[in-house]
């Protein structure tokens, strides 16, 4: 199957690999079609296996309703296909139908692999990294935005603290601009004592005040400070969530359940390896 968002084609081989017929069609509305195909194929007594490309998410409907009809999925590397299309007639170009082919000569000769359906563990966890990176993305953007703020506002702030540090966020978020902070040095301390857990030198706290006593920065309006003060805010939440996630990054999942299998699922990067 030459997968694709709406107009995908599949060519029907026999076991040498030799393609019989094509078949195209609109996806999803007339998937159903091809899927009765395939049944009165199976009730005829043929024995189908399917193939395709992993293309992304364009293909996991279709490859959920093969798997409910028992049929065996394979998938083959777009990149082999890609590289046999020479091989395969001598003409350089590939097309859909072209495509289908190859990747059903690639299957006879081995080159493809099962592929069966994720467990529902792993589904579930592929879901919480990228909520995860959804959080980073946002935590990103805000951090950006921040480190333009600071630079009208609080020029001198970053180079105290570091622009990502959960004490600036919370500083800004909790008690405000130079200012605020000028002007509740007391609680200031607590609050930047209390984010760094008592490990932020006291130095750097009294320069942190300081330096909001005589910041150079344009003195912050009334109406700034409430997006200043959501900016960091939501900063500092997306990176309660991502230090969750480097933290999960870095040791082995036992997810729910995997005791019965006794597999550990180890994640690397942005994809899960068992």
């Amino acid at each position: 199957v030459d997968v694709a968002k709406t107009d995908m084609v599949a060519g029907i081989a026999d076991g040498q690999g030799h393609v019989i017929a094509f078949v195209s069609w609109k996806h999803p509305a007339e998937s159903v079609d091809v899927l009765a195909l395939l049944r009165s194929l199976q009730a005829a007594g043929y024995v189908v296996e399917a193939v395709m490309e992993s293309s992304g998410t364009y293909g996991d409907v279709l490859r959920h309703q093969l798997d409910s009809l028992g049929i065996r999925v394979f998938k083959v590397s777009g990149k082999r296909t890609h590289d046999a299309r020479e091989i395969y007639d001598g003409v350089p170009s590939l097309h859909d139908a072209k495509c289908a082919a190859i990747i059903a000569k690639l299957h006879v000769d081995g080159i493809s692999a099962p592929w069966p359906q994720m467990t529902d563990d792993k589904r579930n966890l592929k879901a919480a990294l990228a909520l995860m990176d959804l959080f980073q993305e946002r935590y990103l953007q805000l951090v950006h935005r921040l480190e333009s703020w600071l630079a009208r506002y609080w020029p001198e702030l970053p180079d105290i603290i570091d622009l990502t540090s959960a004490s600036l966020m919370a500083l800004l978020a909790r008690i405000g601009g130079p200012h605020e902070v000028a002007a509740e040095p007391d609680k200031s301390r607590r609050l930047l004592r209390g984010m760094s857990h008592g490990l932020m030198d006291a130095a750097k706290i009294e320069s942190v005040i300081a330096g909001a006593h005589a910041s150079c920065g344009v003195p912050m309006l009334a109406r700034a400070r409430g997006p200043l003060g959501n900016r960091a805010g939501g900063a500092h939440r997306s990176a309660c969530v991502q230090g969750r996630e480097d933290e999960s990054r870095s040791l082995g999942y036992r997810l729910p359940g995997a005791s019965h299998g006794g597999h550990r699922w180890q994640i690397h990067g942005r994809g899960l390896h068992e």
